[in-house]
């Protein structure tokens, strides 16, 4: 399964860490600060451990049992553990 991870970096006179996302945006598009670099890239989510927060990913611990671990089988995830669980990686 893939997702894109986008970096955008934008230039201001304020640190940017204290102002909501839609703020910086809204600055850049109007010129009060500048968008120096926008970027996406394709990844498969089981290269990125950070991205669990996605829900289940290939390679990753069971979270049902904890004794698997998730295996892309087609278009599903399947523990390979005692709980066999199955789940969908297509969006219903």
């Amino acid at each position: 399964m893939s997702y894109y991870r986008t970096v955008v970096e934008i230039w201001s006179d304020y640190p940017g860490t204290g102002v909501e996302l839609e703020d910086l945006a809204r600055a850049a598009t109007c010129g009060d600060a500048i968008c120096t670099r926008q970027e996406s890239i394709e990844m498969e989510i089981s290269e990125c451990p950070e991205m669990e927060f996605f829900g289940y990913a290939d390679g990753l611990e069971c979270p049902d049992c904890r004794c698997g671990t998730l295996e892309e089988v087609g278009d599903e995830l399947r523990c390979t553990g005692e709980c066999g669980n199955t789940t969908s990686l297509v969006a219903s």
